[in-house]
């Protein structure tokens, strides 16, 4: 995608120093910057998409948090036994 902004003079002037002080492009360092200022709403927005599919999914098993080690465990070994 493509986005075209219009920079006041001043403000673009110092997004070229900073760049050129960073060995990169402005355009690299507007990348660099808007991902720091919205790195947390990318997080709550996968947390908050995982979230939504809790108890969407029926699974026939209502103790999977508890004994899940016990579930991993029976599935390896039919695993194992089918391969053979």
């Amino acid at each position: 995608m493509q986005i075209t902004i219009d920079l006041p003079e001043a403000l673009q002037q110092t997004l070229i120093h900073q760049a050129t002080q960073n060995q990169t492009t402005p355009e690299n360092l507007i990348i660099q910057v808007l991902n720091q200022y919205l790195q947390p709403a990318i997080a709550t927005a996968d947390t908050d998409q995982l979230l939504s599919l809790i108890g969407t999914l029926d699974l026939g098993t209502t103790d999977l948090a508890e004994n899940h080690d016990e579930y991993i465990g029976e599935a390896l070994y039919q695993e194992l036994h089918n391969a053979e």
